[in-house]
């Protein structure tokens, strides 16, 4: 288990803030890449670096990535997180 950094609760807020001010946009700025980027920011830890993502811009898109790597529960376990 990835352990979270001193400084995380400053870091995730630092995160949120940044978020509200930035539209949705599929790919870069949705409910798993923000996911993705709150763990980056409390544990300095990526959890899919190494999963080979594939780039999607759609509704469409991301159901077929998350379908890819085994869908939207299998995340936490992918990650290590559960």
């Amino acid at each position: 288990m990835t352990t979270r950094r001193e400084d995380w609760d400053q870091r995730l807020h630092a995160l949120i803030e940044h978020t509200r001010c930035t539209p949705f946009a599929w790919g870069a700025q949705d409910c798993c890449q923000f996911a993705r980027a709150a763990i980056l920011a409390q544990t300095g830890h990526d959890p899919a670096a190494a999963w080979g993502l594939q780039p999607y811009q759609s509704a469409l898109g991301a159901a077929r990535e998350l379908r890819r790597l085994g869908g939207l529960a299998a995340l936490p376990a992918r990650a290590g997180l559960a």
